[in-house]
């Protein structure tokens, strides 16, 4: 697996991109989640032990494919520093809109399998999780509420509910969220549908959360032939 900046679509394992890894070896983003997944399996739910987990990554290079850390984003770099100062993984992240970087629904995934029973009699309490997660490196609204609807979204996936379903505008599971607590705007406009008229160029990956949620949202429902690479 390979990080933002592919240069084309992948349809199969591959070697090369920035960092020379062989076929199938994974970068930063699967190393964090690998992170968060062992937190969830042997210390329950725990930010500050998530946070140290992602320290070790970063300084000893623990769930990294090759033993050490050989790429971090900026935003995750600076939010550890500051946790492995303080301690306190529940105000390491960065909260400014600048710092909305993807980084932390691009680790997600692991929360909404581990907590998928709640969904989607408790969607409140997976929203919660899924927001708390990101708060020891990504705390801006935006990144915060772009895991909340990611989790939902791929909760929704994991009980086996079709993939236009819960991606539609109109998904109950959705509109309970909104009531709960409003979508950043810039969130709530993916949520609606942006993808759905937008092609590429003007849909794009990038390293920004939002363009990196409408971007795979896109991808997901466009055939085969159209789509283009990801982060």
């Amino acid at each position: 697996m390979t990080g933002c900046g592919s240069a084309s679509a992948s349809t199969d394992d591959r070697a090369g991109g920035p960092h020379g890894l062989a076929p199938g070896e994974w970068t930063d983003d699967t190393s964090m989640a690998l992170a968060l997944a062992d937190s969830l399996a042997n210390a329950g739910w725990d930010l500050n032990d998530q946070a140290r987990r992602y320290v070790r990554w970063w300084h000893q290079g623990h769930y990294s494919v090759n033993g050490r850390c050989f790429d971090i984003g900026i935003a995750t770099q600076s939010a550890l520093s500051r946790f492995a100062q303080h301690g306190d993984a529940y105000r390491s992240g960065d909260t400014s809109e600048r710092s909305s970087g993807n980084g932390s629904i691009m680790r997600l995934a692991p929360v909404p399998m581990r907590y998928v029973q709640l969904f989607p009699d408790s969607i409140g309490e997976l929203a919660r999780l899924a927001a708390e997660t990101s708060l020891p490196t990504h705390a801006s609204e935006q990144c915060l509420s772009a895991c909340r609807y990611m989790a939902i979204v791929l909760a929704g996936l994991l009980h086996g509910i079709d993939r236009d379903e819960v991606l539609a505008p109109d998904w109950p599971p959705l509109s309970q969220l909104a009531e709960l607590a409003p979508l950043h705007p810039a969130v709530a406009e993916v949520a609606a549908g942006s993808f759905r008229h937008r092609q590429p160029p003007e849909i794009k990956g990038s390293g920004w959360v939002v363009q990196s949620l409408e971007f795979a949202c896109g991808r997901s429902i466009r055939p085969a032939a159209s789509r283009r690479p990801s982060c």
